[in-house]
């Protein structure tokens, strides 16, 4: 089925070279019990940790994020630090979602490790997304030479991990995790040789896989992803399955982030391509029934249709009691709908 519901990966993707994730999409993704699910989910340093110290102890805060009008500036939200990389030639690469995060250590206290999150739709070309991924980690740690590491310090570089939201994945591995990081090829030779796996394992990417078909039936990552993208749930749905599914608290901040959610795709399209992913969703919604953005769909038509009828019959100089007859309207609605289009009533 075509992906024609599924906005927030639509719309974050303007291009294949340049990912530019909306500012509300980006407040979101950084919230911190948004960013600290997808964190615990993936890296294993994270699975034994409780999700509560994740999301409290292993990010920095961004107080530059402020609640509704009014409000003092949040802590929920984790800090992005750059986020454009200079590659040969002067090019620049632009990350999505670049943050520091603190992996609780015995003998150090905590170590940094580093987390690009990247959001994209078009997750079809996998070989491809796993180059693009090569690419953004290598630049990540190149941009710290010279401050985290120095020749021959080599030892000192810091684990960088990218993470793929992939909202419209290919069925093939929608509904997984994939992991593609460094491994040790163990010779005959080498056997006696005890090398962690933490010295050489700081670089890896990881691709959450979800589609229109997701749900949040296993109350995974998958459907956090599913449930955070979609165009098929309402806000009110949304906070619903975030609250009660998820656990999440609902906090001020939290809560301003997802009655945004529906802001981003008339920040990108405008309401002529709103109007366009509406009528295709009326389309789908008369052959698949109950999806809550296509009943709301057919409704609108419905009320569209309804509108050039009165009005076609008032510029005929029908009156209102007739139309009412012939329409099965109410008299104070063919009033509004004049009212409304500025039609002088007979």
């Amino acid at each position: 089925m075509p992906d024609r519901l599924n906005g927030l990966g639509r719309i974050i993707d303007k291009s294949e070279e340049h990912l530019a994730a909306d500012p509300s999409a980006k407040r979101l993704f950084s919230n911190k019990q948004v960013l600290g699910r997808f964190t615990k989910a993936c890296l294993p340093e994270y699975h034994d940790f409780p999700l509560e110290t994740v999301i409290r102890e292993c990010f920095d805060d961004d107080l530059s994020f402020e609640g509704r009008k009014g409000s003092t500036p949040s802590t929920e939200f984790a800090r992005s630090i750059g986020t454009e990389q200079i590659l040969p030639q002067n090019d620049t690469l632009h990350l999505d979602l670049l943050f520091n995060v603190w992996v609780p250590c015995p003998v150090l206290g905590r170590r940094r490790e580093l987390i690009n999150i990247e959001i994209q739709n078009d997750a079809q070309n996998l070989e491809r997304l796993i180059g693009r991924g090569i690419v953004y980690n290598s630049s990540i740690v190149c941009s710290e030479y010279g401050t985290v590491f120095r020749y021959p310090h080599y030892e000192m570089i810091e684990g960088v991990n990218t993470i793929w939201i992939c909202p419209a994945a290919p069925s093939e591995w929608a509904g997984s995790t994939l992991c593609f990081n460094l491994n040790r090829a163990v010779s005959s030779r080498e056997e006696r040789l005890v090398l962690p796996k933490a010295v050489y394992d700081k670089f890896r990417l990881f691709f959450i896989g979800a589609n229109l078909e997701t749900g949040v039936e296993k109350r995974d990552i998958h459907g956090l992803v599913w449930t955070l993208t979609t165009q098929s749930l309402t806000v009110a749905e949304r906070k619903k399955i975030l609250t009660e599914v998820y656990e999440m608290d609902m906090t001020e901040a939290l809560e301003k982030s997802v009655d945004e959610s529906e802001e981003w795709v008339y920040n990108y399209y405008g309401r002529k391509r709103v109007e366009q992913f509406r009528e295709e969703g009326r389309e789908e919604g008369r052959e698949q029934g109950r999806k809550e953005g296509r009943e709301r769909g057919r409704e609108e038509g419905r009320e569209e249709e309804k509108r050039k009828n009165v009005l076609h019959l008032l510029k005929m100089r029908y009156s209102v009691k007739r139309i009412k007859t012939i329409l099965q309207l109410s008299e104070d609605e063919i009033l509004r709908i004049a009212k409304k289009n500025n039609v002088v009533v007979p």
